[in-house]
């Protein structure tokens, strides 16, 4: 996993460099992913004292668009704003319950 973010925070800089960075914004693009256990919580922020939204499960799917930094989850401090796929709940959940998440290379 730290490889995968290692390639990811070097991707980010050399956009950065060449000037190409722009906010992205929840409709302009997403990573498809699903949810690697059952009942992971979608919340309002990212860390566990945050409010729950929502909750997903292997086979719902879900959109993930942008990371954040928050609370470390088994060495994981990477919060992804995702959409549950089946239920439509939008919040942020750990990359550590998402497949997505060493794919998403777009900050909040």
């Amino acid at each position: 996993m730290l490889k995968a973010r290692s390639a990811r925070v070097a991707a980010i800089a050399a956009l950065a460099v060449g000037g190409v960075l722009a906010n992205a914004t929840i409709a302009s693009a997403y990573v498809y992913g699903d949810y690697t256990t059952s009942n992971v919580k979608i919340r309002s922020g990212p860390s566990q004292s945050y409010r729950i939204l929502g909750s997903g499960n292997p086979g719902d799917g879900e959109y993930d668009y942008c990371y954040k930094v928050g609370q470390n989850i088994y060495g994981n401090v990477f919060w992804d704003l995702n959409e549950n796929a089946y239920s439509g709940a939008t919040g942020y959940s750990s990359e550590y319950y998402l497949t997505s998440g060493s794919r998403q290379f777009t900050a909040c």
